[in-house]
């Protein structure tokens, strides 16, 4: 059973250090989504408004992506609770 904990703990950390890599990778789009959106509309870029749905939908893709592993996270919580 030690094992099993081991292995959900470990499960645990991945799916933590996938949602700081997540929230870093939104922090950075958001970042630079505002010089992008400023140069391709100063170039009157045909591609400026789909650039920023694209944006848009990456940074919600990353919120999305790190809700479910809280989410999954959780479960083990809720199931190491039951074992222990």
């Amino acid at each position: 059973m030690d094992e099993v904990r081991d292995g959900i703990r470990a499960a645990q950390d991945s799916a933590q250090a996938a949602v700081a890599a997540l929230e870093a990778a939104r922090g950075e789009i958001e970042q630079a989504r505002p010089v992008l959106m400023t140069a391709l509309k100063g170039a009157m870029n045909p591609r400026a408004v789909s650039a920023e749905v694209e944006l848009a939908q990456a940074v919600e893709a990353c919120e999305e992506f790190a809700g479910l592993l809280r989410d999954g996270s959780g479960k083990f919580d809720e199931y190491l609770a039951t074992v222990a």
